[in-house]
């Protein structure tokens, strides 16, 4: 039947549903607060669970020998039920056991030794400096005692007093974080533990020494990546020769860095639900495949050497943009597709992202609660499930097929025009699908003009993120072509996206909403699923008597 939509089903994603009980197991333990005694009567009751369960399993599989699929479904189940339980005990240990050693020295005043790895900012107060210390050590009567974890440390200091990487001494009695006061208020200890860090203190003894730190492999990761980042901002300020809209602009494309915007700015882009573009994320991570891609085509070199060059390049990205959530599951999906297409396999994007998932909770459980986690995650599963049949359906409607098979160069230029636009609008439109309910839950409203900005700006965007890479690349050897690129192509291009989130936030484009509780997200779910069946099983006809189904 010509002019039908088909989809394949692929076969049942076995890991999808472990990856599941996981994050539920960990969302379970977040939400409960789960202690160090709860820990021990885990262990305890889950001893006796495993034994009862494997005799259970044996027997069932024994009786059922000649019954596949249901000895698969019952096999499936008790690795769902154990995953559920290591998601507990992942939580469990990271609050109780992986920074045991810093939290033994708690609830005392001590002088301890530590090395800072974030740049001082100054906080909201304005009185003080905040940063990121990791804790090596501190002093007492019986000498220098070891201890591992990281705190944000607050002091009365002067403007470049301290910088990143010295290696500092401070008095501080640090305490136990606060959970949140009410339900749905702000919790400090989430707040801290997804940034890996396990307190936060204020110090008025700070002094800087002479002792030296050797960094792990992650910390100069780290350091690779800042001195990659402060690279970059200070070609992009040197092209522009001032910091201004564009500049500010052009960092949180590339970089995802908001510092230079002005309050204005970052509401217009927030408001206007464009706030994507310069938080990194998949599009951006797909953006420097693609150009890095065509390079190594243009070189002609094999694809699986391609590959092995842009894996090490997208990973080194992720440092230049400090391991965000987003940009983490961007490259881990896309070195998921990479080793599919090396193995000559189908990439299975709904497989990739709940690999993605489990390994960034599997480092830091409390990532799930980031919102830059759980938007960056739904945004990503809304485009894989309704991309491409809101696609195919939209491209069936406007009889797609016959508009590039016509011989006039008019029509076979509006049947491109008609492609990007759709493919723009069903990306945006899956996107939004994907967000729906967090969007309206974390920000109270939905931003409907965003689904025809991002028509234009999806493309203008990368352009920029490609030219602004390249400008910034030949800074230092062609700097006059560097900031001829900067000034006419690339200032032109930022100004025009400035002016469509400004004008995409005002209100006539925003819709208000309540927070929903929490019980519509099953609902929304039911909903989402109904409208992805309806797009899979309802093919379309186009015929001489027209659109039917």
């Amino acid at each position: 039947m010509k002019g039908n939509i088909v989809y394949e089903e692929k076969g049942r994603r076995y890991f999808v549903y472990i990856a599941i009980s996981f994050i539920l197991g960990v969302f379970y333990s977040i939400r409960n607060h789960i202690n160090i005694n709860d820990l021990y009567n885990l262990k305890r009751y889950s001893a006796i669970f495993f034994m009862c369960t494997i005799f259970l399993l044996v027997g069932t599989i024994f009786m059922l020998r000649k019954v596949r699929d249901i000895k698969t479904d019952i096999i499936l189940t008790y690795f769902m039920l154990l995953f559920f339980s290591l998601g507990m005990y992942r939580t469990a240990f990271y609050e109780n056991v992986q920074y045991k050693s810093l939290k033994s020295s708690a609830e005392e005043t001590r002088t301890y030794t530590g090395v800072v790895t974030g740049e001082p900012a100054l906080s909201g107060s304005g009185k003080t400096y905040g940063f990121s210390v990791k804790v090596l050590g501190y002093e007492d009567e019986e000498g220098q005692t070891n201890v591992d974890g990281n705190i944000m440390l607050y002091a009365s200091i002067k403007e470049g007093q301290v910088e990143r990487g010295d290696v500092i001494s401070f008095e501080v009695c640090l305490k136990e974080s606060e959970c949140a006061p009410y339900k749905g208020g702000f919790s400090m200890k989430s707040y801290l533990y997804r940034q890996n860090l396990c307190y936060s203190a204020y110090t008025k003894n700070l002094e800087k020494t002479n002792k030296e730190y050797n960094p792990t492999i992650k910390d100069r990761l780290y350091d690779i990546g800042y001195t990659i980042q402060s690279g970059v901002s200070s070609a992009i300020d040197k092209n522009f020769g001032e910091v201004s809209r564009e500049s500010a602009l052009l960092k949180g494309i590339i970089l995802g860095v908001k510092e230079d915007f002005s309050g204005e700015q970052y509401e217009n882009f927030s408001k206007s639900g464009l706030i994507h573009i310069i938080a990194v994320s998949g599009m951006h991570i797909m953006f420097l495949f693609n150009t890095l891609l065509y390079c190594m085509r243009k070189l002609r070199l094999p694809k699986l050497l391609a590959y092995f060059i842009i894996a090490p390049c997208l990973f080194i990205f992720s440092a230049t943009a400090m391991f965000t959530p987003s940009v983490c599951r961007a490259v881990i999906m896309m070195t998921m597709f990479m080793l599919a297409y090396i193995l000559q396999g189908e990439p299975d994007g709904i497989t990739s992202i709940f690999i993605a998932a489990t390994i960034i909770i599997m480092i830091n459980p409390y990532a799930i609660t980031s919102y830059s986690f759980i938007l960056s995650f739904s945004t990503t599963l809304g485009i894989i499930l309704f991309s491409a049949p809101l696609n195919s359906y939209l491209k069936q409607i406007v009889r797609m097929s016959k508009l590039r098979a016509s011989k006039k160069l008019f029509i076979r230029g509006l049947a491109f025009l008609l492609n990007v636009i759709i493919t723009s609008l069903s990306v945006t439109i899956s996107s939004n699908i994907g967000m729906g309910y967090f969007g309206a839950r974390f920000f109270k409203r939905f931003s409907w003009g965003s689904i025809f900005a991002n028509i234009a700006l999806l493309y203008l965007a990368g352009a920029c993120f490609v030219f602004g890479i390249l400008s910034c690349a030949i800074s230092g050897v062609l700097p006059e072509l560097a900031k001829a690129v900067t000034i006419y192509l690339l200032k032109p291009m930022l100004c025009i996206i400035n002016v469509v989130a400004e004008f995409f936030s005002k209100r006539i484009f925003v819709i208000n909403l309540k927070t929903p509780p929490e019980s519509w997200f099953i609902i929304y779910c039911i909903l989402a699923r109904m409208f992805h069946y309806f797009l899979v099983t309802k093919p379309i006809q186009i015929g001489k008597s027209g659109l039917h189904k």
